[in-house]
């Protein structure tokens, strides 16, 4: 794994077949995006679920606690509403 300024990303990340055993459409998904993305793609995909996570955790934040990361509840509203990709 590695870890930037932003975030940590595995460096060799694959979707994990086994995982979605249990559903069976989600496991055809991870295959059908294990095959047609290459390394690259899927580690810029991660990154961008990854972001799309924590700014889910923001979104929970209550304003002391905000207050103390030093996010305003404007920024983190601003930052909350971008979709994922971006």
């Amino acid at each position: 794994m590695s870890c930037g300024r932003q975030t940590c990303v595995p460096t060799d990340f694959r979707f994990d077949l086994g995982t979605a055993e249990r559903v069976p459409w989600l496991s055809r998904v991870f295959g059908i995006l294990n095959a047609a993305l290459d390394r690259e793609r899927r580690r810029q995909l991660w990154i961008e679920l990854e972001k799309a996570r924590q700014r889910g955790l923001l979104k929970d934040l209550d304003d002391r606690m905000l207050a103390d990361i030093g996010v305003t509840r404007e920024q983190a509203d601003r930052e909350t509403s971008k979709p994922f990709w971006k």
